[in-house]
């Protein structure tokens, strides 16, 4: 058996002995894998939803940018984007405490732009990777 400080190495031991060890460290995962499944299922039903339109005068005034900034201090994920109809629509995924804190703090720094705020809160479906701007095409 050849030995190096991180311990043996798998490849090298006799077949017998890389079966043992690997059911040894499955019996041990095996162990730990119902409070590993329900820790992620927990995690997914954790995870919100929102989608929200911002009247007002929230076009032309860099509203886009001014959540797109706010988001990156939150653990959020999802997009900003204008409106046909001169609103601005945000798509925001995280836990439900972070989007309420996020959409509080751009009510404060924008109270003079934002004249109402229509929410749908819905199911996360984790399609976003990050929190980006979209660009408004007609």
């Amino acid at each position: 058996m050849v030995e190096t400080s991180a311990g043996p190495e798998p490849l090298h031991l006799p077949y017998g002995q890389r079966l043992r060890t690997a059911v040894k460290h499955w019996t041990a995962v095996k162990h730990f894998l119902p409070s590993i499944l329900w820790s992620l299922r927990l995690a997914v039903i954790l995870m919100q939803r929102l989608t929200c339109f911002l009247s007002g005068r929230v076009q032309g005034v860099g509203m886009r940018y001014a959540v797109h900034d706010l988001a990156r201090n939150y653990p959020v994920t999802g997009f900003v984007e204008n409106t046909q109809d001169g609103r601005v629509r945000i798509v925001i995924e995280g836990p439900i405490e972070q989007l309420d804190a996020m959409l509080e703090r751009l009510l404060d720094i924008a109270p003079g732009h934002i004249r109402m705020l229509d929410r749908y809160q819905s199911q996360a479906t984790g399609e976003f990777q990050q929190f980006v701007i979209q660009r408004f095409e007609s």
